[in-house]
């Protein structure tokens, strides 16, 4: 725990630019917490320890605080976020130093021209409006403009298959042509070639429903050949779990991939529990070879966009096409009657959940905005509306714009996956918007520590910690990352473990919690007791 290999001022005393002392240590790896020191010189952690005689320019007292690796975030939706508030407080505040955008199978590269309306319309709910920042076509291009934004934290980017998809065919649901293949195959080998950290799918949303599980075997295969990770929002969470548990392990048995399973779940009512079958079952895959991890946020509802709920069908073609058959009367009544009744091979989560479980979080149309925050049960009854015909004409007031939270996940599941080996946590974030955002975006680290280590005492304080830091990082391949240990880039966050609490709550989501003192980005220090020090020390982060 001691080492430095550093050049020793007059009269034998070593300068450094930042010592922390009188700190409690959590390294990320899940070993016991320590007391110590920690010295910082250039960026990086160079001593741990007892540190003796030195001095620094700066001197940080912990008093017993807890000190531990700038927390990772594997999953948020800032891709255009960061490029017009670069500072996202939102994730520093929280101590969220790295965070990894791309996922769901949507990112903002590759595209092309023909396509990028569908692209925009359908995944602004969730990464944000594309309005303001630089052109681009290339993930290489993207990346570019991404590196030359002075940013306050880190970040990687993932290239989503949804969004090469649409770069290839658009919302056409016909099979992949071989030409095809090669086409989407090229465009995730630029991708990696260009730094992206991994590959992310979204196989629950349309286009990438369409995929079956042979067409995606060869798109996989060339994450495997780049030796980067597969994160995958799967097929089904709710009724169909466990057969899209299946395919994914078939998958990833084929190809050899190192499969991620995003925001693990057993969603919906008539399926909570079952998550003791699934981590069961990803044992078993494990003890066979297959390489599958998996994450969870500290959450009980999700944030999506309306087609998530509607059967596959009727989002063909995308937002402004689905909107259309909302608006045909005949139509319509056929989206009501499958939005009403399980089955018809597809995961119906209203009718598992219920709309007094469906909130409405973001819309477009003025006359809608008094709805935010309520559910669509509540909003059927004020306006004398059958709720699934409510939730429908909601849709296609607001030109299919419109974003929700669902409640439908069981807390003990939660708690079961947070105790699984293999998972740890990420927040599922989207881009902060004129509705009314999911409390995640502010909170989800800072919930994991509040209430499920010191209120539920589901995880120790070391292995929470870990699952922040160390496992996240060693998944995505971010070196440097995750470790108090010398050598290691000097992303750190001090708090007290006693007082350390999310403020954000559903009524009031844009809050920053309480109880970090310091968050230090690449060794300076980017925020002080929940004010911002205007640094922009973050770097964009690439594998090559």
């Amino acid at each position: 725990r001691l080492s430095a290999v550093i050049e020793s001022g007059k009269d034998n005393i070593i300068m450094f630019d930042t010592i922390i002392k009188n700190a409690r240590i959590a390294d990320g790896t899940g070993a016991p917490i320590y007391f110590g020191s920690v010295a910082i010189k250039s960026g990086k952690i160079v001593m741990v320890g007892d540190l003796g005689n030195v001095q620094a320019a700066e001197v940080i007292e912990a008093n017993g605080q807890v000190l531990s690796p700038g927390f990772i975030d594997v999953h948020t939706h800032n891709d255009l976020m960061l490029l017009t508030d670069n500072s996202c407080q939102s994730k520093l505040q929280q101590g969220v130093t790295t965070q990894i955008v791309g996922n769901c199978g949507f990112s903002v590269a590759p595209i092309r021209d023909e396509t990028l309306s569908l692209l925009r319309t359908y995944a602004e709910p969730s990464i944000g409006i594309w309005e303001g920042v630089p052109a681009w076509h290339s993930f290489e291009e993207y990346l570019r403009v991404l590196g030359d934004t002075p940013l306050a934290g880190n970040v990687g980017a993932m290239v989503g298959n949804g969004t090469v998809r649409m770069a290839v065919k658009g919302f056409d649901k016909s099979p992949f042509t071989s030409a095809e293949t090669d086409h989407a195959k090229a465009y995730l080998a630029e991708a990696f070639e260009a730094g992206a950290v991994g590959m992310s799918m979204g196989l629950t949303y349309t286009p990438e429903h369409y995929y079956t599980t042979e067409e995606l075997i060869p798109l996989c295969a060339v994450a495997e050949k780049y030796n980067r990770p597969v994160a995958v929002h799967m097929r089904g969470e709710g009724d169909s779990l466990m057969q899209s548990i299946d395919e994914m392990l078939h998958i990833a048995e084929q190809t050899g991939i190192s499969l991620h399973i995003s925001h693990m779940k057993a969603a919906g009512k008539n399926n909570w529990g079952k998550m003791s079958a699934a981590l069961e079952k990803l044992d078993k895959a494990r003890a066979k070879g297959i390489d599958v991890t998996g994450d969870v946020y500290s959450y009980t509802a999700c944030y999506s966009q309306f087609p998530y709920l509607m059967p596959p069908w009727a989002a063909e073609g995308g937002v402004a096409k689905a909107v259309e058959r909302v608006r045909d009367p005949e139509t319509f009544q056929r989206i009501k009657a499958n939005m009403e009744r399980s089955g018809d091979g597809w995961d119906c989560m209203i009718y598992s959940t219920g709309w007094e479980n469906v909130w409405i979080a973001l819309t477009v149309n003025p006359s809608c905005k008094q709805y935010e925050g309520m559910s669509v049960a509540e909003i059927a009854q004020l306006r004398g509306e059958n709720p699934t015909e409510c939730g429908l004409r909601l849709f296609a007031e607001n030109d299919g714009k419109l974003g929700f939270m669902f409640f439908f996940i069981d807390e003990a599941d939660i708690k079961s996956i947070l105790c699984w080996d293999h998972a740890f946590s990420a927040s599922d974030s989207t881009s902060i918007n004129s509705g009314i955002c999911h409390p995640r975006v502010f909170g989800n680290s800072v919930r994991l520590l509040s209430h499920f280590v010191r209120e539920e005492h589901t995880l120790s304080l070391e292995s929470a910690i870990q699952k922040l830091t160390g496992m996240p990082a060693k998944r995505f391949g971010l070196n440097g990352k995750g470790l108090l240990r010398p050598g290691m880039d000097a992303d750190l966050v001090l708090f007290n473990p006693e007082t350390i609490q999310d403020c954000a709550d559903y009524d009031h989501p844009q809050r920053y919690p309480k109880g970090i003192s310091q968050v230090l980005v690449a060794g300076k220090s980017a925020m002080q007791s929940g004010n911002y020090q205007n640094t922009t020390d973050g770097k964009l982060i690439t594998i090559k």
